[in-house]
């Protein structure tokens, strides 16, 4: 796609033609032209930082009731693509990863998220079902992972069965 810009402008917002959506990729003066893969990493990014600003700030957003809803902000310096995509590449972005909070509660913001394969992140989420056994703390998932048990099984032993959690964890 060509993209032709009044040399007067320092940046103007671009419609992904390709994608047919509401994604705007910000194409500044000066930049180097991308690569394939530069512009694919840019383009996931940019999808990345405006799904965390629209759960957090828009109230129409179906995920707005479990972000913004509760409290949950974008730091301001985050407000910026400029300044996410500078903390995001500088802290190990790649394409299959998301971005997490590491407290759940706490706001999107560099001292506070960091970027997890989604099997990570689902184990740091505020509805996670905790077991402690001999000291350990540990999600089922984790549990049954650890302890070579399929999840279900375990999570049937426990809050179906009611058994206790050494047994659910120790029978074989």
């Amino acid at each position: 796609m060509e993209i032709y810009l009044d040399p007067t402008q320092k940046a103007v917002k671009v419609a992904n033609s390709m994608l047919q959506s509401k994604i705007f990729m910000e194409v500044t003066m000066g930049r180097p032209k991308m690569t394939g893969y530069e512009a694919h990493l840019h383009k996931v990014l940019y999808g990345r930082w405006k799904d965390m600003i629209d759960r957090c700030r828009r109230p129409k957003n179906p995920a707005y009731k479990n972000y913004g809803g509760r409290g949950i902000s974008v730091c301001i310096e985050w407000l910026n693509f400029k300044e996410f995509e500078k903390w995001a590449l500088s802290n190990g972005f790649e394409p299959r990863l998301t971005i997490d909070r590491i407290d759940v509660d706490g706001d999107y913001c560099p001292e506070n998220c960091r970027w997890v394969t989604m099997k990570e992140q689902q184990r740091n989420r505020s509805n996670n079902h905790l077991i402690t056994y001999k000291g350990r703390t540990l999600t089922i998932s984790q549990w049954a992972e650890e302890r070579n048990i399929n999840h279900d099984t375990l999570f049937s032993r426990i809050n179906k069965r009611h058994w206790e959690i050494g047994m659910a964890l120790e029978y074989e």
